[in-house]
């Protein structure tokens, strides 16, 4: 009993030359944690704020009533209006009713029933009556109308106070816009499905069809806020939160079938400083100032109201985590961490990911190390990328740490080199439990320790093992074991 003893005794730990040789056959086999390209990424706490990411987090949507427009209390003739005019023995004869025009519905407005002949104010705010010269009516009220019409005839023409001179509004101006709208007023099938194990989500693609709408409408009721309304209500979560508008569009050689046809080829044209467009957000940060005035919610004849589908925005992952491009939320932020648990990746769990139940993503070794060393590759304004290393251990340690996920990231999990020479040296040598027991008491000096598959007894004061190990490991390890006192050698 004491011969075989002796020799294991003797035994030693594998020397350096053996473990040399094991880290390069990890880095001839190509071992990820080794020539993972992402290494020299700049670490989380070194970036500069403006490259941490931008959050979504905390936008209000503006007030509503700052895209319609005040209602006056009274209303103002302007070009564009036909006015009812009677003017007795003028427009029409002496001791004579006159004519009575039938109440008409533009839209939503009810006009009441017009009186006397339908005269046009001309674009420049004028009316053209018999006898007179074009009289300026515009901003006036009709019963100030009646006063000036009054006062161009008389007393030359008519005689003072013996007239009838009466002012209605037979058909308010209107103005003819465009509405094009790249959201849909239904739902159109927002696919967000997945082809992992775990269900994990994973963004496929989207359905979208562009809506025209050709609108006419009636003086007060021409901003923003109605035509919104009249076109399927305010843009959904599929479209850009901003209102472009496109002044005096039809300028030119320009019709809105041109128009329509490219915005459905090449979207709405891009805003620049000075043009001729003006963008209208609909949703800001809290104790921001409105960016909106009276004026700019005002439409004219020939402007096009744009509302723009919504990009979506991605983040991609790939090295331990699962493949695939994934859905960024649109109005909250999703951190590093978070994005990991929402692909179902691995984290802190032994390298297990619940979205490969079908199989093992990791072969399994002692110890079984987590993978700790993300790195997202950034795309950057200019057409470059940066790589930013984020250490788990600390993300979960220091909110600061855990960097805000971007659209167009690429999160990239890969092992550190330790965890992977680790998890290399297990695998690949699988140093079983009976050699290291071999080795030496020192090895495991004040360690209780049973094979695998039994249970370490408790109170053990000296090192002890089963007698079957000698030999190795047969089926599954004895339910009961007898202590074997190892003699400490001595003369080393």
């Amino acid at each position: 009993m004491g011969k075989p003893i002796a020799i294991v005794c003797q035994r030693r730990l594998p020397s350096l030359t053996a473990l040399v040789a094991l880290l390069g056959g990890a880095l001839a086999a190509g071992c990820a944690a080794m020539t993972n390209p992402a290494l020299d990424g700049i670490p989380v706490r070194l970036l500069p704020p403006e490259l941490r990411g931008q959050s979504v987090a905390g936008m209000q949507p503006i007030p509503l009533s700052l895209l319609g427009q005040q209602r006056p209390d009274v209303y103002r003739i302007d070009a564009g209006d036909v006015l009812g005019v009677w003017v007795e023995g003028i427009l029409g004869e002496k001791n004579q009713q006159p004519p009575i025009h039938t109440p008409v519905t533009l839209g939503t407005v009810d006009l009441p029933p017009a009186l006397g002949f339908p005269i046009q104010v001309e674009r420049d705010g004028t009316i053209s009556l018999p006898q007179i010269e074009p009289l300026k009516v515009a901003g006036m009220t009709f019963k100030e109308a009646e006063n000036a019409i009054r006062r161009a005839y008389e007393p030359q023409i008519l005689r003072p106070g013996q007239n009838r001179i009466l002012v209605t509004l037979m058909r308010p101006r209107t103005y003819h816009v465009l509405v094009l709208r790249e959201d849909s007023p239904t739902p159109q099938q927002g696919v967000v499905t997945s082809t992992l194990g775990g269900g994990g989500p994973e963004y496929v693609s989207i359905s979208r069809k562009g809506t025209g709408w050709d609108l006419v409408l009636p003086a007060y009721q021409n901003d923003v806020l109605t035509a919104l309304a009249k076109t399927g209500g305010l843009p959904g979560t599929d479209a850009v939160d901003a209102v472009i508008i496109e002044r005096n569009a039809t300028r030119g050689s320009r019709n809105f079938d041109v128009i329509a046809q490219e915005f459905q080829a090449n979207g709405p044209p891009a805003c620049v400083t000075g043009g001729p467009l003006q963008r209208i957000p609909l949703r800001i940060r809290p104790n921001t100032p409105l960016p909106v005035r009276p004026e700019d919610v005002i439409l004219r004849d020939g402007d096009v109201v744009y509302i723009q589908a919504r990009e979506e925005r991605l983040f991609f992952t790939g090295g331990l985590l699962p493949p695939g491009q994934h859905l960024l939320p649109r109005d909250t932020d999703l951190d590093v961490l978070e994005a990991i648990a929402r692909v179902r990746g691995p984290m802190f769990s032994g390298a297990f990911s619940t979205s490969n139940l079908a199989g093992t993503m990791l072969l399994p070794g002692i110890g079984q190390p987590t993978p700790t060393l993300l790195t997202v590759i950034r795309r950057m304004p200019d057409g470059g990328q940066i790589k930013i290393r984020v250490d788990l251990n600390r993300a979960v340690k220091d909110a600061r740490e855990r960097l805000l996920v971007q659209a167009g990231d690429f999160l990239l999990l890969q092992e550190t080199p330790e965890q992977g020479i680790v998890r290399y040296i297990t695998q690949t040598a699988e140093l079983p439990f009976y050699y290291l027991f071999h080795v030496g008491p020192r090895l495991f000096t004040g360690v209780a320790f049973g094979p695998p598959g039994g249970i370490a007894p408790t109170g053990i004061t000296t090192m002890s093992i089963n007698t079957s190990l000698s030999t190795g490991f047969s089926g599954n390890a004895p339910s009961s074991t007898t202590p074997v006192p190892l003699p400490i050698p001595t003369g080393r």
